[in-house]
């Protein structure tokens, strides 16, 4: 996933410009409908940083899904609400957001859009707002982003 955080602030540290994010994800419990994996990450926030996740699904059916998501790092944590509603075959509007605890406190408050290409990959897309608090010298701030990932199911 690549993204996308111009902050607007006076003095912006030179990693919120932008960043990249690689994850493996492995579907868990009898039906698939959790999932835990690992993420790594470089130039948001941090310069390389890594960590694991697990995401429990609360409730779910073939047209809508909510669930609640923990990760934790070296340096951070950090906890969501993912949600999506099914509007085509193949299109779901998503949310998740989230709060992140690390060099910087950091809420997330996405919308976007995920559509199944083929048999197995997926394009997902967001826009949203961040809010962070420099609690370590970064100056507080307030700013979009954006983000535009593809992934696909490895083994299938």
């Amino acid at each position: 996933m690549a993204s996308m955080h111009p902050p607007y602030s006076t003095a912006p540290p030179p990693d919120y410009i932008g960043g990249y994010q690689f994850w493996l994800r492995k579907p868990t419990g009898d039906e698939g409908q959790h999932e835990q994996g690992l993420l790594l990450q470089a130039g948001v926030c941090c310069s390389v940083s890594g960590g694991l996740y697990r995401r429990k699904a609360l409730t779910r059916s073939d047209i809508h899904y909510l669930g609640f998501q923990g990760a934790l790092g070296l340096l951070w944590a950090d906890i969501a609400v993912p949600a999506a509603l099914k509007i085509s075959d193949r299109a779901w509007v998503t949310t998740q957001p989230s709060y992140s605890h690390g060099l910087v406190r950091l809420i997330q408050i996405p919308l976007g859009m995920s559509i199944e290409v083929g048999e197995h990959g997926r394009i997902d897309t967001e826009l949203g707002l961040n809010i962070w608090d420099g609690e370590t010298g970064y100056p507080d701030g307030l700013g979009p982003f954006m983000g535009i990932s593809y992934s696909e199911h490895i083994g299938q």
